[in-house]
């Protein structure tokens, strides 16, 4: 068996190594396929991605960032941050192996991100890439879990889960009108739980079927109020993609990145993933125009002022509230 380092997160090259929580989702799949040829995976990367992986039985072992490592006892070392080969082999005299110099970053945005890991993986490493649905082991934390059921079952045993994600990286995904969604999807579904999930806070008074969690879950806490949850909805993200993973129902907002490079094509085989478009920005999915999409400004509108959402984040909340009921009649 070969041992494999895949380095996600090399402190050297932060501006142009790394990616976000949710797209290391779609290389776990990757990992996956590795595994199942033979090899023995192991991760260099972030404190927050060793936190959500350490729920896959998929990786050997998960290091952070400047942990100490024995490079020489790797047969291979793969960077993953998508540009940084050259960099890579440039800073550290270490035994890599590494795709063709093709323009990495430009093929990146021209195929689904699921897609672009399984194939460069196997390039790397030489295996033939797989043609079955993609495999995303994470293990549900049972403890978390039966906190979980504790603590909504004081909450007169609503009917079904409802979870809702209101956090956004950039202003370019952030949703204006959670306010909204929150409050009629309350009055709609009376019983039904609410749950309100991300980074972001919410200032409104809120009802009592809405249970606020927002900056309150660590990862097995999130992954196991998802399992739970009958339907999720939020921008594009990690916790959209985890509950794709998970299996659950899930309703995305998608802004600046195509619906179709993030649902796996396979995802109907696990649950129903459902895209939401503001169809009438000219530049829509303009993501491949960005460059760093957190810090970057709206192209069509880059005098945007301030606090002002951009025209693809503007979906109606009752459009949302539509899809929410017709996921979960009754």
């Amino acid at each position: 068996m070969k041992k494999v380092l895949c380095i996600d997160s090399w402190p050297q090259l932060k501006p142009i190594c790394g990616s976000g929580l949710g797209s290391s989702l779609f290389k776990l799949a990757a990992f996956e396929d590795a595994k199942s040829c033979g090899f023995e995976i192991h991760l260099q990367t972030s404190q927050a991605k060793k936190d959500l992986l350490s729920n896959s039985p998929t990786l050997q072992k998960i290091y952070v960032e400047n942990e100490e490592i024995d490079y020489a006892s790797f047969d291979a070392i793969i960077p993953l941050g998508i540009s940084q080969a050259r960099a890579l082999l440039q800073t550290e005299k270490l035994y890599l192996h590494t795709l063709d110099d093709r323009g990495l970053k430009s093929y990146y945005n021209e195929v689904p991100h699921l897609y672009f890991w399984r194939e460069y993986l196997s390039q790397a490493l030489g295996y033939t890439q797989s043609t079955q649905p993609a495999k995303f082991p994470l293990e549900i934390p049972q403890e978390e879990i039966r906190l979980l059921d504790t603590k909504t079952s004081s909450l007169n045993e609503p009917s079904d889960i409802i979870s809702i994600s209101i956090s956004a990286l950039t202003p370019l995904k952030k949703y204006p009108h959670w306010d909204q969604v929150i409050l009629k999807t309350s009055q709609a579904r009376p019983h039904s739980l609410i749950i309100l999930l991300g980074q972001d806070s919410v200032d409104i008074e809120l009802p009592n079927n809405v249970l606020n969690l927002t900056q309150k879950t660590t990862f097995k806490e999130l992954i196991a109020v998802l399992h739970r949850s009958s339907l999720v909805l939020g921008t594009d993200g990690l916790i959209t993609n985890l509950a794709m993973v998970l299996g659950v129902p899930t309703i995305t907002l998608f802004t600046i990145i195509r619906p179709d490079f993030v649902i796996d094509p396979d995802q109907e085989k696990r649950s129903p993933a459902i895209p939401l478009v503001q169809g009438d920005c000219p530049l829509q999915f303009c993501y491949s125009q960005l460059g760093n999409y957190r810090t970057a400004t709206c192209p069509y509108e880059p005098e945007l002022p301030e606090g002002k959402a951009p025209i693809c984040t503007q979906i109606a909340p009752e459009v949302i509230l539509e899809e929410i009921l017709s996921r979960i009649p009754g």
